[in-house]
């Protein structure tokens, strides 16, 4: 009888020990489960983490002006080409509807006669604008093969192309005087400013 005792306290202990063992054993298997949170993932696979540039271009040092490109997958010199041109579009849509706003803009500030060149100049350069040199900066490959590129334009070449595409209209429809007074009132660092902000 003492014996049986024994015996079932061994198991009973036993069975103790092992629950516990399963238990830790479980806990810990559960947390080792837990995935770290994803600060970034690409727009083709959300299960996937990205660069962060992906989601914020312009954490990229130098990327103030810049897009994002992208292009299926296919040979690698092709999709590399094809994802930057989306992006150069990007840019040069960008760029023409802050020349336009901007040029809109002062023109209802000035009287009549400043006004109508002004909006002429304005409907003159929307297609003239040139979209100065670009760079790739930065790019990645997605899980299922999608190619995502930044790409960057310099704010003093942009600048350049604005100033000249405008002269131009103004010097055609003699109006160049006006164009000297925008250049007064809206400083290079507004048109940065502004060309940054549109997205």
């Amino acid at each position: 009888m003492i014996k049986n005792q024994h015996v079932k306290k061994f198991f009973v202990g036993l069975i103790t020990v092992l629950g516990t063992m399963m238990l830790i054993g479980c806990t810990g298997a559960q947390k080792a489960e837990v995935p770290p949170p994803m600060t970034c993932t690409y727009p083709d696979d959300p299960t996937a983490q990205a660069p962060d540039w992906i989601c914020n271009p312009l954490s990229v040092e130098g990327a103030e002006l810049s897009a994002l490109g992208t292009s299926k997958k296919s040979n690698g010199f092709v999709a590399k080409h094809i994802c930057m041109a989306t992006a150069r579009m990007e840019l040069a849509q960008r760029l023409r509807t802050t020349v336009d706003g901007m040029l809109k803009q002062y023109a209802e500030s000035t009287d009549n006669d400043d006004k109508e060149m002004m909006l002429q100049i304005s409907q003159r350069m929307g297609s003239k604008v040139t979209l100065p040199a670009t760079r790739l900066i930065k790019n990645a490959t997605s899980p299922k093969g999608k190619l995502y590129c930044l790409v960057t334009m310099d704010s003093k070449q942009v600048i350049t192309s604005i100033t000249k595409a405008a002269e131009k209209e103004a010097k055609t429809i003699q109006s160049k005087a006006l164009w000297q007074k925008f250049k007064e009132k809206i400083s290079i660092d507004d048109m940065i400013q502004q060309l940054q902000e549109v997205k």
